[in-house]
């Protein structure tokens, strides 16, 4: 019996590599799109959120967190400031000064009230995971999840700094500000979320592609990473985005449009 040794023509072999070329090709696609989805969602999440506060101080005269008559409208607990929802519309009052501050967990009674009020979905405790009201957003606790893994959204109000007086803020007046980032341990959700290469693709798209001014921005560069600070490769010495550097590196700063300070 005679055996006939098989293999593959040069038409199987090249039908082969144009399928795995195809299939290559579609799976960049897919990841390049799901990139530019997530980045995009960015934006909308805090475009959603800016909104959802504009509305409620439109309808309730007071800033979500800040509001001073937040207990009369849902109920009282009763321990303030550091008292838990446990999933409620029970709250306790800001003290009404146009500042989403810390000291009375405004920062985190914030997502409580939009909650309640029905502008957000979701429930928050309206506390800090820690002992009195210091910083520590918790993702789906009392911090709203963002889109890319292990993100969320804070916001709090820290003043205006001038003449390089900050060690992590360039100068400016940071109202209100949002803050999107890598969740950490005793702090806000500012830890380091993105490349440089996204962070500037949003902040061109949506703003002025700049980290040190207009509406979204990043925070100043460190010699050495000081936790909670963010890394200290996202922008440069000279502010602008350190586009050399490939890791994640970057949270964004969104300076509110919806409050003023008083």
């Amino acid at each position: 019996m005679r055996l006939t040794k098989s293999g593959f023509t040069l038409l199987e072999i090249s039908i082969s590599i144009a399928l795995i070329g195809l299939i290559a090709g579609t799976v960049l696609v897919s990841q390049g799109f799901m990139r530019r989805n997530e980045l995009r969602n960015v934006v909308v999440d805090a475009t959603t959120y800016t909104t959802a506060i504009q509305q409620f101080r439109v309808k309730y005269g007071s800033l979500p967190g800040d509001m001073p008559n937040a207990r009369s409208v849902w109920g009282a607990l009763a321990t303030c400031p550091t008292g838990s929802s446990a999933g409620g519309k029970a709250t306790c009052d800001g003290n009404g000064n146009g500042r989403i501050e810390s000291g009375a967990c405004e920062d985190y009674r914030v997502w409580q009230h939009l909650a309640a009020g029905e502008f957000i979905g979701g429930t928050y405790s309206g506390i800090s995971g820690r002992v009195a009201c210091a910083p520590n957003s918790q993702i789906g606790v009392n911090s709203p999840e963002g889109s890319l893994a292990g993100t969320a959204f804070s916001i709090t109000s820290y003043g205006e700094f001038i003449d390089n007086s900050h060690p992590d803020f360039f100068d400016g007046d940071y109202k209100n500000t949002m803050i999107f980032g890598l969740q950490l341990a005793n702090s806000y959700s500012w830890g380091p979320a993105l490349t440089t290469e996204a962070a500037m693709e949003i902040d061109l798209k949506a703003d002025d592609g700049s980290p040190v001014t207009g509406n979204i921005r990043s925070v100043k560069p460190r010699l050495l990473p000081l936790p909670p600070s963010p890394a200290p490769d996202c922008v440069t010495a000279g502010g602008v985005y350190n586009e050399i550097f490939s890791d994640k590196a970057c949270a964004l700063l969104f300076m509110s449009s919806f409050a003023t300070r008083e």
